[in-house]
């Protein structure tokens, strides 16, 4: 005589690990974008170029200053003094040592004078990657 059997649930798989895995996805990129937006904080009216082209994402290590008048200077968001630029290009290109740029977002008005000492510290911290941020004529 056979004993009596508890009925047998279906075998199925737990939903928590691929929730678990989706949420840290979300966070992750969600951090990734604050940190890549940073260099773009500060409005400044770009200069518009003739033969402007996108550059493919590159895995260099980039460095954005921003000058959105010719008084100030940012890196990110965050404002410093043009006597501390020097240093920090120097510290900056000593971290990485190939392959490292330097991006130069100035605004439409920023005249030139206000940007060639940005270009000697870099030429001088051995900085020769420099990208100027532009607008492609008619946006």
């Amino acid at each position: 005589m056979k004993a009596p059997q508890a009925p047998r649930k279906a075998a199925g798989f737990s939903m928590t690990p691929m929730i678990d895995v989706v949420f840290l996805l979300i966070i992750f990129f969600l951090v990734a974008s604050h940190f890549t937006n940073q260099e773009n904080a500060v409005e400044v009216d770009l200069p518009k170029a003739d033969e402007a082209k996108e550059l493919p994402p590159e895995e260099t290590p980039r460095l954005t200053v921003t000058l959105p008048d010719e008084t100030q200077i940012f890196i990110g968001m965050k404002p410093i003094a043009a006597a501390d630029l020097p240093e920090i290009l120097t510290r900056e290109k000593a971290q990485h040592k190939e392959g490292f740029q330097l991006r130069i977002r100035a605004g439409r008005k920023v005249p030139y004078s206000a940007v060639e000492p940005i270009l000697l510290q870099a030429a001088e911290a051995g900085i020769y990657d420099v990208q100027f941020a532009v607008m492609e004529e008619g946006f």
